[in-house]
C-alpha cells in the first residue's frame, strides 16, 4: 500500500472517529426532552454534514453506530434497529442528491432537508408500530424540527468549511459508482 493511500485511510478514519463521539455527544448530552417521551438533538446536522464533507460510509458508521448506542444508554433501546436505518438513510441520500446535483451552485443543497424527511419518515413508520399512528403523527412533528433544524446546520457547517476541504478530498469509490450509475 503507498503512503498517499495510507494516509487517506488514516484521515477517513480519524475523521470517522471524531465525528461519531461528537454525534454520540450531540445526541445523549446535548438533549432537549419532548413532551411525548422523545428529545431533541442536533445528530442529524452532523450526519448530512459528515455524508457530504467526508462521505457516506463515513456517515453512516459514525451516525448508526453514535445514534444506536445513545438510544441503548439512554434508555431507548427498542430504538436502536430504527435508528440504524434512519441515520444510515439520511447519511446516504444526502450524500447521493448532493453528489447528482453537485454543478447546480444552490440546488444541490435541497439533499440536506430531503435526507432529513427519509429520518422523519423511518420514526414515523416506528412510532405506527410501536405506539400507533396518533403517537406517530405527534411525535414525527418533533422530528421535523430537528429534521430541519439539523439540515440548516449542516448547511451552515458546509459553507463555513467550503474553503476547508479535507486533504483527501479526491474523487472516491462512491463518488466514481455514482458517476457511473447516473451519469
Amino acid at each position: 500500500m503507498n503512503s498517499e493511500k495510507t494516509k487517506d485511510i488514516i484521515i477517513r478514519i480519524s475523521f470517522t472517529s471524531l465525528m461519531m463521539a461528537l454525534i454520540y455527544l450531540a445526541t445523549q448530552f446535548l438533549a432537549i426532552p419532548y413532551p411525548n417521551g422523545g428529545y431533541f438533538n442536533l445528530s442529524d446536522a452532523l450526519i448530512i454534514f459528515t455524508a457530504i464533507y467526508v462521505g457516506p460510509i463515513e456517515s453512516i458508521v459514525a451516525g448508526t453506530v453514535a445514534c444506536s448506542l445513545a438510544d441503548l444508554f439512554g434508555g431507548y433501546g427498542a430504538f436502536a434497529p430504527f435508528t440504524i436505518v434512519a441515520k444510515g438513510l439520511e447519511g446516504l441520500v444526502a450524500f447521493v442528491i448532493y453528489y447528482l446535483l453537485r454543478n447546480k451552485k444552490h440546488l444541490k443543497y435541497i439533499a440536506l432537508p430531503i435526507a432529513a424527511i427519509f429520518m422523519i419518515l423511518t420514526y414515523f413508520i416506528a412510532y405506527i408500530i410501536m405506539f400507533g399512528i396518533n403517537y406517530a403523527y405527534i411525535s414525527s412533528l418533533f422530528d421535523l424540527i430537528q429534521g430541519l433544524s439539523g439540515a440548516l446546520i449542516a448547511y451552515i457547517l458546509l459553507k463555513a468549511l467550503k474553503n476547508f476541504p479535507l486533504p483527501s478530498h479526491k474523487k472516491s469509490e462512491w463518488q466514481q459508482i455514482i458517476h457511473f450509475l447516473f451519469n
